[in-house]
This record gives structure tokens, sequence and C-alpha cells, in this order.
């Protein structure tokens, strides 16, 4: 029996921007998210418990805009939990701790 070895280019994926939203750029920003019905969301804890713990930043995009809130610089919580509760899909590795925190910690 003969083995065949299927040789392929690797394919190469571009990578996505970075944004970095704070109150100053909030208003610019959020028109930019709007047409995205499908998120990921990730957050970054000081720790798993979301009565005792603090969210410390909180990513939300797709495959070409990856917007970053530092939630020691960003104070306009409401409007950025409208955003998120209004997503048609929100892809997570471990949602239910993610949207835990969200609303425990941020209404």
């Amino acid at each position: 029996m003969k083995i065949q070895r299927h040789k392929h280019k690797p394919t190469k994926v571009p990578s996505p921007n970075y944004i970095l939203v704070d109150d100053d750029n909030c208003d610019s920003v959020f028109p930019q998210m709007e047409d995205l019905d499908i998120v990921a969301l990730d957050i970054e804890t000081t720790g798993l418990d979301p009565y005792e713990a603090d969210i410390l930043l909180i990513q939300i995009g797709n495959d070409r805009n990856q917007y970053i809130f530092d939630m020691k610089k960003f104070t306009n919580v409401d409007k950025l939990i409208n955003y998120i509760r209004t997503r048609k899909y929100i892809i997570g590795h471990n949602l239910k701790f993610d949207l835990k925190f969200l609303f425990h910690n941020c209404g």
C-alpha cells in the first residue's frame, strides 16, 4: 500500500485590527461596531467570583476588528452593555462566566 502525502500551502490569515476604546473615541467607534451582528466576546477579570472580582478588560469583535475596552479608563458602561444585549449572536469560550460577570458588575 502506498501512502500519498498532500502538499498544501499554509493559508495566511490576516491579523485583525485592534482598536482601544476609551471615553474620548467611543462616539466614533460605536457606529463602526453597529453593523456587527455576530461578535466574539471575552473579558479579563481580577478573579473568578463575579461578586468579589472586578472586570479589567472587555474585548468584542470579529475576524477584522477587535475592540478593546479598558474598564479602568472606559466609563460609558451602559452604552457598552446595551450594545452587547442587542447583538444577534455572541460567540465566546466561556460565555456563561463572561455574561454573569458583565451583568452583575455592569448592569
